[in-house]
């Protein structure tokens, strides 16, 4: 079990720069990096992967931690041999997608409750998210990957359990998933579409393509896809652009234009976006940018320098700071925005 005190340093925006101050971990040792961050009034919430060497043969472990917002002790929520691929979070709870199925942890921490199991499953699932009522959002697909639908488990009335059911299907190559107060958003990579699905009554809605054409067949790692504010934004990861679309339609806007580069990790709360840049895929030196929503000139907001091995990401926002994992000091630290 991993006990460390401090992870969290805080400094303000713009001070940290390329170099970012401060020691988080002191003498004590920290997690692996992690491949997914979140955070919420409860705490900051990742996954990641470590070699469990308690056995003679090393076995590899993912875990589910939290940290206090304000920096503190490391609680471990969810250790398993699975490999989730989607971390989600409401007020109370945090909800892992593995192979496996869903299960929910309370943040505060406790027993986890598997919500979907493995039988429930007809494809390889991926793109959890949380939509406004207690419903939850995943992609799955065939085993060739070469379709794929988006699958809703409505959230239980008086504590009886709910079977997830299809609400989008034949989808070519979905690719990203985003859902706001009224909708639910998706990206078919395959056919370049933006599609849209009401909340209401959405067991039974007609999903509607809001933009067609969109150039997203680009390689790994995809489009990062965000809805917030009465808008959809979303990345072309091999550009580095970022675009966005009003929620009820209408025509595309590319903010900023990029730099050849790869874009990823985009966040937004509606007044501001984020999001990561790297060079290529071999450099893994991550550059966080922002802008706002309503359009202007990027800001750089952290880049490494020159003796970097790692840069910084994933990161996630709320209405205070920036959190971001440092990867050259083995730590999570956050910006005031």
């Amino acid at each position: 079990m991993k006990h460390f005190v401090s992870l969290l340093v805080v400094c303000a925006l713009p001070a940290c720069g390329s170099s970012t101050p401060g020691d988080a971990l002191g003498g004590g040792g920290g997690p692996a990096s992690p491949v997914i961050l979140a955070v919420s009034p409860g705490g900051i919430f990742f996954i990641d992967d470590e070699d469990d060497t308690s056995s003679t043969a090393t076995m590899q472990t993912t875990t589910l931690d939290r940290i206090p917002l304000a920096g503190g002790d490391l609680t471990a929520l969810l250790s398993t041999a699975r490999s989730p691929t989607s971390l989600a979070l409401d007020a109370t709870s945090a909800y892992v997608l593995d192979l496996a199925g869903v299960e929910q942890i309370p943040q505060a921490g406790g027993t986890a409750t598997t919500l979907v199991p493995t039988s429930a499953l007809t494809g390889t699932p991926t793109s959890l998210t949380v939509l406004a009522g207690g419903a939850l959002a995943w992609f799955e697909l065939d085993p060739n990957a070469t379709s794929g639908q988006i699958m809703v488990r409505p959230a239980p009335q008086s504590g009886t359990p709910v079977a997830p059911m299809p609400v989008v299907m034949n989808l070519l190559q979905p690719c990203a998933l985003a859902a706001d107060t009224a909708n639910l958003y998706w990206l078919d990579c395959s056919t370049s579409q933006l599609g849209s699905l009401p909340l209401t009554g959405i067991a039974s809605a007609t999903p509607t393509v809001l933009a067609m054409n969109l150039a997203l067949t680009t390689p790994a790692p995809g489009p990062t896809l965000v809805a917030a504010g009465g808008s959809v934004f979303w990345t072309t990861p091999g550009s580095g652009a970022i675009h966005k679309l009003p929620a009820a339609g209408g025509t595309p806007v590319t903010l900023t234009a990029g730099a050849g580069q790869i874009a990823s990790g985009l966040a937004t709360d509606g007044t501001e976006l984020y999001w990561l840049t790297q060079p290529d895929l071999a450099s893994g030196t991550d550059t966080v940018w922002k802008m706002p929503t309503a359009g202007g000139t990027p800001t750089e907001v952290l880049s490494p320098d020159q003796d970097s091995q790692g840069g910084y990401g994933p990161i996630a926002i709320d209405a205070s700071y920036l959190y971001f994992w440092d990867n050259d000091h083995a730590t999570i630290r956050r910006l005031a925005r």
